[in-house]
């Protein structure tokens, strides 16, 4: 078992693991559904719900987090199970530098919402029904007009509160998401140490791998954490990197390092190297850590589910595309 799960566990939203069965409702169809109240005025920026801390209110927003976190990482699992060496063109690594990227987007919302952090587009059905709750509640006495949009929704396990702001604060949707995630690592890399449930060493261990990925997402000055974005989009859209043919500068043994290094996401996240020579290598290395680290996450949370891994909510989902990935490997 990786050194990863037990120092992240922790950051787990309570009862997350214990849901079961298969799940249907999104996040954004949660906001739809109304299952909340609103008990401070909503403002233009931000708005707080209110979830009744009774089994089944909180079980609901639960189900919508677990949802959205399956999802999420079998379309991870499935776009990087699918990266492959054309025959054709075997020195073409273009498209698997944009699976890679795509993976480990999908990845790390996965695993954001592990921690209770939704990254939604909320559509106009969704904010109006948040401003509905609102006057029933009369908690929109300036009559704001909520714009729909890109938002981080954190919610607080303890007071039983889902706070919301839109993350549109400049830049596009993926350089807000990476920077939300970025944020909340640099975080967990230090709470690790100051108050984690495994031995000091390990603790160190894991801060550090942690650190230096963070370290590969801020590179080139990228401080909002989207050097992930800033790679994919040098390579889709101004065709660097030496990815499209003609392939001046590529190497066979260059693009089969490459291709072997888009299969370490089935390893343990402790083992994949951080560092390279190579942008466009560190780049790949980066994206299936980042795999890497929710595969094992989601395979952890499916062996805690209390009535066993095959009641998980997983099971029907990102457990068994993992399964099918392996079995493809023998």
């Amino acid at each position: 078992m990786s050194l990863v799960n037990d120092a992240i566990r922790p950051f787990w939203i309570n009862g997350l693991n214990e849901i079961t069965g298969k799940q249907s409702g999104s996040f954004s169809k949660w906001i739809i559904d109304g299952n909340y109240q609103i008990y401070t005025n909503i403002k233009s920026e931000f708005f707080t719900l209110k979830i009744d801390p009774s089994i089944s209110s909180r079980n609901s927003l639960l189900k919508a987090f677990a949802f959205d976190c399956n999802r999420m990482a079998s379309a991870s699992f499935e776009s990087i199970q699918l990266i492959s060496k054309s025959e054709l063109f075997p020195k073409s690594t273009a498209w698997s530098v944009i699976q890679s990227y795509y993976s480990a987007f999908f990845a790390a919302h996965s695993i954001l919402r592990m921690f209770g952090i939704s990254c939604s587009q909320l559509d106009s059905v969704a904010i109006n029904k948040v401003v509905e709750i609102a006057n029933l509640f009369e908690k929109n006495p300036a009559g704001v007009n909520i714009k729909n949009g890109y938002y981080k929704c954190r919610y607080d396990y303890t007071t039983h509160q889902l706070c919301c702001s839109p993350l549109a604060s400049g830049g596009g949707s993926h350089e807000n998401f990476w920077k939300t995630f970025y944020n909340e690592f640099k975080k967990i890399s230090s709470n690790i140490l100051s108050a984690s449930l495994i031995p000091d060493a390990d603790a160190q261990k894991v801060s550090g791998q942690i650190d230096a990925m963070c370290c590969n997402l801020s590179r080139n000055g990228m401080n909002g954490g989207n050097w992930l974005s800033h790679i994919r989009n040098k390579v889709n859209y101004q065709h660097e990197f030496d990815c499209w043919f003609p392939y001046q500068n590529t190497t066979k043994r260059s693009v089969s390092e490459l291709y072997e290094t888009s299969q370490t996401w089935l390893i343990d996240p402790m083992h994949i190297s951080l560092t390279a020579t190579r942008d466009i290598l560190l780049f790949h290395r980066t994206c299936n850590f980042i795999v890497s680290l929710c595969r094992t996450l989601i395979e952890y949370m499916s062996d805690r589910c209390p009535e066993g891994k095959t009641r998980s909510y997983l099971a029907d989902g990102s457990i068994k595309l993992l399964k099918l990935s392996r079995q493809s490997l023998n």
